[in-house]
């Protein structure tokens, strides 16, 4: 059985000890069902959730152990959602980095549902550990549409419409603005900003 904690914007799901599911989860999935692509290519953009958070922690621990557990889990998913890319969407990974993936593959093979497999799929093929998704026509809209589900609580797939870029704006701003600040009181504001200007041209638009 597949684990029922999925959810997709549309198709919103628990992430473990995440609390109650949203007011607006049966109105995303809607969303997700009648996401209907122009193009014949789609991108999908997945990022493990946390998985960063714990490698830094393994490591400014120097729990060599426990790191090293963490990237055979790392690259375990990985190898899940490369075969699983190829042999259920008939795509092709694009970018390969661990927990940080991007796939490119027919419209056609990738039905919200079978998107929701390959997010469960992953969380059981590592134990546990869930994935935030983003698709969209191009490599740019599935990176904002993942940045959207990675900042708005994770473990679920966002599919990119138009209608979406004020909210991608304002996320990202308020991201930034953190980064500056925490920069600011460690007295790095002039990298912080010089940061934001490279990695972050869409504030611009």
């Amino acid at each position: 059985r597949e684990p029922s904690t999925s959810r997709s914007e549309g198709c919103s799901s628990l992430a473990p000890g995440s609390g109650a599911v949203g007011e607006h989860e049966d109105r995303d999935k809607g969303e997700a069902m009648s996401w209907q692509p122009v193009g014949k290519v789609v991108y999908i953009g997945a990022d493990g959730d946390d998985m960063g958070s714990h490698v830094a922690r393994f490591i400014l621990r120097n729990d060599l152990k426990s790191a090293r557990k963490l990237s055979l889990t790392i690259h375990r998913g990985e190898a899940a959602i490369e075969k699983y890319a190829a042999r259920v969407l008939r795509g092709r990974f694009v970018i390969a980095g661990g927990d940080d993936m991007l796939i490119r593959a027919p419209a056609s093979t990738c039905a919200p549902d079978s998107i929701e497999k390959m997010r469960a799929l992953y969380q059981r093929v590592t134990g546990g550990h869930t994935i935030t998704v983003g698709v969209g026509e191009t490599m740019e809209d599935a990176s904002k549409a993942l940045t959207i589900g990675k900042n708005t609580g994770k473990n679920k797939t966002v599919y990119w419409t138009p209608d979406k870029q004020p909210l991608y704006k304002k996320l990202v701003a308020a991201r930034c603005n953190a980064l500056i600040t925490k920069c600011r009181e460690q007295g790095g504001l002039p990298e912080a900003r010089r940061f934001v200007r490279i990695r972050v041209p869409h504030l611009s638009e």
